[in-house]
């Protein structure tokens, strides 16, 4: 007989160990979960975040086209506009009366020499 409740004791025992294991175990699982759930409700957010911005810029640009449709010309098929005539030059001119020169002013050596 002394031998059955020393049997149960040790499984007794045993089971409260398993228990404390248990417990433990559970806590884990649920510090896991509680962090998956925060870590996907963050990413949600942040995603509603963006989201949400780039309709609010959407909708700037939008009343800004809306407000200068003169100004801006979307159709990128048009031919350029005719570039204007550029300025004339503002030079003197020569006195008709005077002598013409030679352009190159340099004394010919070459026939000068050969005479």
């Amino acid at each position: 007989m002394n031998r059955y409740w020393f049997i149960c004791l040790i499984f007794f025992c045993l089971l409260s160990c398993h228990d404390a294991d248990r417990e433990r175990m559970v806590e884990d699982l649920i510090q896991v979960k509680v962090k998956q759930r925060l870590d996907q409700f963050s990413r949600v957010s942040l995603q509603d975040c963006e989201k949400n911005l780039m309709n609010d810029a959407v909708r700037m640009v939008d009343s800004m086209l809306r407000l200068n449709p003169i100004l801006i010309k979307l159709d990128s098929l048009q031919r350029p506009p005719k570039p204007e005539k550029p300025a004339k030059p503002a030079f003197a001119k020569p006195n008709e009366t005077e002598a013409l020169k030679p352009i190159d002013n340099r004394k010919k050596k070459s026939s000068s020499s050969e005479n």
